[in-house]
């Protein structure tokens, strides 16, 4: 449960590559842009967004008199996922949450009306597929940072990712694609909405090209990642 910034900077510091679970996110977001919030709370988006935005290069807290309390934080990459009910979620949005950036780093799932009856839990044996690929996990090296240097030398070597040229031309074509809709959204005021949808797509087809734990050597990004 995030009870300030402070307290998210003071997480990260100890645990730069995290992720945030959340229930009821939407309690939060409402809090956020409470009248009558504390500062500790209305900080927790902008500092969200700071972190969001450092994850290439260093984040730097607040100045205290005290130089030493000034958080520095290499390269984090937080990610939040949060859970809500879909009113209680369009509830605690508002117009400000388009124009500050905030809803164009967040990808909504919605989980639909699937609703499956319960039944009683049985034995089953572990897929093999399960265990291939978790083993094949634990095998790889820890992905430790990538600018971290011993000795004069980088301590890992990263892993490249290249993309096909089918997965270019599909790229380009959803570049074009939010290009368009991010001008038609700008006499609406929402044009902000699309300014990340290119970098949120390579996210995903990124993860999806790294999701089995393959030969580095031959992790290709190819069109039906993307």
């Amino acid at each position: 449960e995030v009870a300030s910034d402070a307290g998210i900077v003071s997480s990260v510091e100890k645990q730069p590559n995290q992720v945030m679970l959340i229930d009821e996110v939407n309690f939060l977001i409402s809090a956020t842009k409470n009248a009558k919030a504390g500062v500790h709370i209305a900080m927790v988006t902008s500092t969200l967004l700071k972190l969001h935005s450092s994850s290439r290069t260093i984040y730097k807290g607040k100045s205290y008199a005290d130089r030493e309390k000034l958080p520095v934080i290499n390269q984090p990459s937080v990610s939040l996922v949060g859970c809500s009910t879909p009113q209680g979620l369009y509830n605690a949005l508002s117009s400000t949450d388009v124009t500050n950036g905030m809803l164009s780093r967040m990808v909504l799932f919605d989980a639909g009306d699937n609703d499956p009856l319960g039944g009683s839990p049985k034995q089953m044996p572990k897929p093999q597929s399960v265990v291939d690929w978790i083993t094949a996990w634990e095998k790889r090296p820890l992905n430790n940072n990538p600018v971290s240097m011993e000795g004069g030398h980088q301590v890992i070597d990263p892993i490249i990712v290249p993309m096909t040229d089918e997965a270019t031309e599909v790229a380009n074509a959803f570049v074009s694609e939010m290009h368009q809709a991010k001008i038609d959204a700008r006499r609406r005021g929402t044009d902000t909405l699309y300014v990340r949808a290119f970098e949120n797509a390579l996210k995903f087809a990124l993860i999806m090209a790294c999701s089995a734990p393959t030969d580095r050597k031959s992790t290709r990004l190819n069109s039906s990642h993307l």
